[in-house]
């Protein structure tokens, strides 16, 4: 059974045909201000992931990046602070 809770995924700020969470959070132009804030303080919190956050790094590692965005990074003391800036995010671009 489907519910069609939305017509249909387009991104309502760029049009972009999926919005998902790696647009959400990693490509939609609407969001660069404030992707560039997050990504400023998950690089001081995982340097040690090997998770590279710059715009090559990102392109390579999209699915890894959503990935701790979303799950945590498996480090609990840091998944706290990561979980904060991610909810930040969202609140910002709302």
């Amino acid at each position: 059974m489907k519910y069609h809770f939305i017509e249909h995924n387009n991104c309502p700020n760029c049009n972009s045909p999926n919005e998902n969470p790696e647009h959400f959070f990693l490509l939609c132009p609407s969001y660069a201000a404030h992707r560039i804030a997050l990504f400023e303080h998950l690089e001081r919190l995982l340097p040690e992931t090997g998770v590279g956050l710059h715009r090559l790094d990102i392109k390579r590692n999209r699915n890894n990046i959503v990935q701790i965005i979303i799950y945590g990074s498996k480090i609990p003391k840091i998944d706290f602070k990561v979980f904060k800036y991610a909810a930040k995010y969202v609140e910002d671009t709302s």
